[in-house]
């Protein structure tokens, strides 16, 4: 497996399968080895911050850092991932989150996901 940053390589891991029965288990070692890496090497994957559209509120909504935390929020982020992609604390996360839900009145992450995809798209 070769680990991918942009078009740049930064990293790989060979696996070796002994016979047919061992694939299984080194399939699943396989793929929990991505976010192994992730958190042991979080420069690994790094892409800055996604940028809001211009204008101070988006969606007539959002601020512009609200903007950013619902965008890596959609996009499958844990809150921890969130605070430490953008620089701030997990608490901040959460209250940008509980501020989030309650201007587009959603209550949870899919149907964030999908409020922001009907809107961006």
């Amino acid at each position: 497996m070769i680990f991918w940053c942009g078009d740049r390589a930064v990293g790989g891991i060979s696996l070796i399968w002994r016979n047919r029965t061992s694939r299984c288990r080194d399939l699943a070692l396989a793929r929990s080895l991505q976010s192994y890496i992730e958190f042991n090497f979080p420069e690994v994957g790094d892409t800055p911050a996604p940028e809001p559209p211009a204008g101070e509120l988006v969606f007539g909504k959002l601020t512009r850092r609200e903007y950013q935390v619902a965008n890596l929020a959609c996009r499958g982020y844990t809150n921890s991932e969130i605070a430490r992609r953008l620089g701030i604390s997990l608490a901040t996360v959460k209250t940008h989150l509980i501020h989030i839900f309650g201007k587009t009145e959603v209550d949870n992450r899919v149907a964030l996901a999908r409020y922001m995809a009907t809107r961006t798209s």
